[in-house]
């Protein structure tokens, strides 16, 4: 009877209404409430004892990473201009050669040509 009754409902397009809705129960996977309090716990002893020193106090300077990494972005565009003037220079010495080959291989036939008359 419930089967015949909710194929009804579908036919008259009222098949949700019967229907639980679908709950979000999503359960944290990576929290450890016990370690956070134990860290935590450290962390506020190590910040009351007179002679800790937290580490990297002094080695840290405002800007200092926007500085490295805009040092890093010159050096590897210098290089690429040293590499491309590498290759034109490369490019220019090989047309040379070839010009030379060519040069050579032309003047090479006209004399046989020559000879043969």
């Amino acid at each position: 009877m419930y089967y015949k009754l909710s194929i009804e409902k579908r036919m008259l397009g009222l098949g949700g209404l019967g229907r639980k809705p679908r709950q979000f129960s999503y359960k944290p996977v990576y929290w450890n409430e016990e370690k956070e309090m134990r860290d935590e716990l450290i962390r506020s002893s190590k910040m009351r004892d007179p002679n800790y020193k937290p580490e990297n106090d002094g080695d840290y300077q405002p800007g200092s990473i926007i500085r490295a990494g805009r040092l890093r972005r010159m050096k590897s565009a210098e290089k690429m201009q040293q590499r491309s003037r590498v290759n034109i220079i490369r490019v220019i010495i090989f047309l040379l050669g070839l010009g030379a080959v060519f040069y050579f291989l032309a003047d090479y036939i006209a004399l046989y040509f020559a000879n043969l008359n």
